[in-house]
């Protein structure tokens, strides 16, 4: 019988490239500028069990490109179903620096006659 990965001790792949962003770093991808935003968890606590990320977990084992351009490296199957398991490390998201206008934003536009 084959044993999984995950037994025979399971060692991440790295991203070497991947550098953490800090809060408010501005960085350019696909030629704009871009804000990093910390968002209010941890990947720990963004895919436990009450984490807004629980239903997506499958998402950080099987996904390994998007492991590796988000968070450097890859993960296990245990550390995916096992959350206590994940670094305690922030998660960011990008913002547009400069948003393009949103038609129909909602604000008040007077007319005139």
């Amino acid at each position: 019988m084959e044993r999984s990965r995950e037994s025979q001790g399971f060692s991440p792949e790295i991203n070497p490239d991947y550098k953490q962003p800090v809060e408010g770093e501005i960085r350019i991808m696909d030629g704009k500028e871009y804000r990093a935003v910390k968002l209010p968890w941890t990947i720990r606590e963004y895919y436990s069990h009450d984490g807004p990320g629980w239903d997506f977990k499958v998402s950080l084992y099987k996904d390994k490109e998007r492991s590796l351009k988000e968070y450097g490296r890859t993960f296990s199957i245990e550390e995916a179903f096992s959350p206590s398991t994940l670094p305690e490390t922030p998660m960011f998201s990008w913002e547009p620096v400069d948003p393009e206008p949103i038609p129909g934003d909602g604000k008040y536009h007077p007319v005139e006659y």
